[in-house]
C-alpha cells in the first residue's frame, strides 16, 4: 500500500482557486482532478460546501492494531502511512515530519476506524487508556469492543485522529497538527470526541502505586482532582488557529472548545460523543492549526494525553 503521494500543480486561471493533482498509480481512490473550478469538484453541494467524511480514505487507516503500528517508520508490516487527502476539499491531513523521519509522536492527524473503550484479547490493567490503544475514539453510541467501522459521526466508519501540542517544554521536537485546504474557504463546523486514550486518562489518571504510604506517585492526575495555582480547576481544551497562507484570520485569536472542564461542572463535561464545533470565526483560511491545552502539568509539560478525533468537516469554497 502506497502511503506517500507526488503532487502535480494544474494551471490556474485568475479566477480559479489553486488545486494539486493527486498522482499515485498505486492508489485506486487518488484519481486526477478534472477542474480547477471548486464548484465542479466531487460531491460539491450547491452552496459551494463539501462535507469531509473521511470515508474515502479506503486502506489509508492507521493500523494494523489500535496503536497505529504503520504511523511510525519502524513499521515493518508494509509500506508507513504518511498522510491521506479529500479530494473534494483538496484537504491534507499529515503525520509531521522533525529531524527528518515522519512519525506520529512528532504530531499529526491520522484516519482511523477505531473503538475500543475496554480491555480485549488477554489486555490488563490501563490498556485501553494508554498509548497503546491511542488510535481509538470514546464514542458510547456503539459498542466498546475491539470494533472498525460505525463509530465515526453519525455511524460512518471513519475518523481523525489529531495528535500533538506545544508548549515551552516541547517546541523543539514537536509540531502543531494542522489542516492544510490546496483552496481557501471557510470551516462553519466539524464534530469532535475524545479518544479513548485521553477520555481514560482525564477520568483515571495514569499513575500507579509504588507500595509506599505516601499515596500514588505518577504523571497525569484525574482531572477531577486538579487544582492549579490559579485556583482553577482541571481542564483540557483544544485550540485551533486559521491562518490564510501565513497570515493568522480572526486577529491570531483561536475558536476554542473543552475536551473535558471541571470548572464548568462537578462532571467535568468529558466530551464521550460526537459533538459539534464552530469555527466560522476563523473566517477565511487555507489552514487551520490545532493546539491542545490544560492544566494538569508537570516538569515536562502537559501530562494528560493530547489527542482528539474529528469527522465531518464542512468547507465552504472562497
Amino acid at each position: 500500500m502506497k502511503k506517500t503521494f507526488r503532487y502535480l500543480a494544474l494551471a490556474v486561471m485568475a479566477t480559479a482557486a489553486a488545486v494539486l493533482t493527486a498522482c499515485n498509480a498505486d492508489s485506486e481512490w487518488a484519481q486526477p482532478l478534472d477542474s480547477a473550478t471548486p464548484e465542479t469538484r466531487g460531491d460539491v453541494q450547491p452552496n459551494g460546501s463539501v462535507v469531509i467524511t473521511f470515508e474515502d480514505a479506503g486502506d489509508y487507516l492507521a493500523g494494523p492494531t489500535s496503536y497505529g503500528d504503520n504511523l511510525y517508520s519502524a513499521y515493518e508490516g508494509g509500506e508507513q502511512y504518511t498522510m491521506w487527502m479529500d479530494v473534494d476539499a483538496y484537504a491534507i491531513f499529515s503525520i509531521n515530519e522533525n529531524y527528518g523521519t515522519t512519525e506520529f509522536w512528532n504530531g499529526g492527524i491520522a484516519v482511523s476506524d477505531w473503538c475500543i473503550r475496554r480491555n480485549v484479547d488477554g489486555n490488563t490493567k490501563d490498556w485501553w487508556y494508554s498509548y497503546l490503544n491511542q488510535c481509538s475514539v470514546y464514542n458510547v453510541s456503539v459498542g466498546a469492543d475491539a470494533r472498525r467501522g460505525g463509530a465515526g459521526y453519525g455511524g460512518s466508519d471513519n475518523f481523525a485522529v489529531v495528535y500533538g501540542y506545544v508548549d515551552e517544554y516541547n517546541a523543539a521536537y514537536m509540531s502543531y497538527p494542522e489542516i492544510s485546504f490546496e483552496a481557501p474557504g471557510t470551516v462553519s463546523d466539524l464534530w469532535i470526541c475524545n479518544t479513548a486514550y485521553t477520555y481514560g486518562v482525564i477520568m483515571n489518571g495514569n499513575h500507579w502505586d509504588d507500595g509506599e504510604d505516601d499515596g500514588w506517585t505518577g504523571t497525569a492526575r484525574p482531572l477531577k482532582e486538579v487544582v492549579d495555582e490559579q485556583g482553577r480547576k482541571g481542564y483540557l481544551r483544544v485550540d485551533a488557529y486559521g491562518f490564510y497562507g501565513d497570515e493568522p484570520t480572526n486577529g491570531g485569536e483561536p475558536v476554542s472548545i473543552y475536551l473535558a472542564d471541571y470548572n464548568a461542572s462537578a462532571a467535568g463535561n468529558v466530551l464521550d460523543t460526537w459533538t459539534e464545533w464552530n469555527l466560522s470565526a476563523l473566517g477565511t483560511v487555507s489552514k487551520i492549526r490545532f493546539n491542545i491545552v490544560g492544566n494538569d502539568s508537570g516538569e515536562y509539560g502537559l501530562n494528560t494525553p493530547a489527542y482528539f478525533c474529528l469527522d465531518n468537516i464542512r468547507f465552504t469554497f472562497e
